[in-house]
This record gives structure tokens, sequence and C-alpha cells, in this order.
């Protein structure tokens, strides 16, 4: 009988592939949009976060650093897919978030990428993609507690949960989903 650990290795090895592939294929099927798979991550956060983010926040909950994101930014609102505002509590915060434009251009996103699961994933079964869900799934819920344990530990607030970036709960991979 083998060990968990003869398998965990293997099985995190082929995930990784796995996830490469869809996000490859996502960026390409991204690219006729005029968008990257930083700009299309960058947008889904803004969706999630349900409010106008701070620059920082954003930077944040991407990890990257803030100049990165300034230069996303520009992008974005460069074709009206974001705005930027000032904070009324903070004159010195430029708030973020999706224009109408940039929220239609999410649903097309949104559709691409699921497309781009799809084309992997529909070689399985029902019955073996309901499993993989669900067990992805517990793995998941699984790693985000821990993060937030670890948090609370060491006195670290972090991104919140939602739309905290490559690792939180409800934000995939990058070019994921």
């Amino acid at each position: 009988m083998s060990s968990p650990e003869s398998t965990s290795a293997p099985i995190g090895d082929l995930f990784m592939r796995l996830a490469k592939r869809i996000r490859v294929r996502a960026g390409r099927e991204l690219a006729p949009l005029g968008l990257t798979p930083a700009q299309a991550h960058a947008m889904k956060v803004l969706a999630h976060a349900g409010e106008p983010l701070r620059m920082a926040d954003l930077a944040a909950r991407l990890e990257i650093v803030p100049r990165s994101a300034t230069t996303v930014v520009d992008d974005l609102a460069a074709r009206d897919l974001v705005r930027r505002s000032t904070s009324e509590s903070d004159r010195r915060s430029t708030l973020v978030e999706l224009t109408e434009l940039g929220r239609a251009e999410l649903r097309r996103i949104r559709a691409i990428r699921q497309g781009a699961g799809a084309a992997v994933f529909d070689r399985l079964g029902e019955a073996d993609r309901a499993e993989l869900l669900r067990l992805l799934q517990l793995v998941d819920r699984e790693l985000a507690d821990r993060e937030a344990s670890d948090r609370e530990a060491s006195g670290s607030e972090g991104p919140s949960s939602e739309g905290a970036g490559r690792h939180g709960r409800s934000c995939p991979p990058r070019g994921v989903g």
C-alpha cells in the first residue's frame, strides 16, 4: 500500500499542469478581446468586491505591487472598462470600479474561461466531474480555513476571502474562473 505522500506530489504536479493548460487556452481566447489574463483577473476581483476598491486593496487582492495595479487599471480605464473616483472619506485614495461596459465584458470573459475549463473537463462523465468538483471544493475550503486560522494566529488580517486572489475561497487560480 502506498503512503499519502507518494500520491500527493504527482496530484499537485498534475493539477498545476492542468491549470496551466486552462490558463493558456483562456489567454489565447481572451487575446481577440484585447485583454490580458491579468486585466481579466482584475475585472473579476472588482466584480467580486461588490463595491469600489482602493487601488492598494486591489493590488493586495491581485497579489501584485501597487505600481503594477496602476498599469492594469490604466489599460482598463483607457477602454472604459473601469472608472476611477476619489474616496470621499480619504481624498488621497483612488477608488476603482467596473463600468457597465466592464460588466458586459466580464460576462464574455467568464464564458471564455468556462469554455476553456469545459474543454479540459468535459472529457469526464457527469458523475466523475461532480466528484472532482466535490473534492476540489473540499480541498479549497480546508486550505481557506487553514489560511484564515494562520492569519488569526499571526494577528495579520490579510485580504478578505471574497475576491482574495489566487488562494481565496471565491477566486480560483488566475485565468481559471
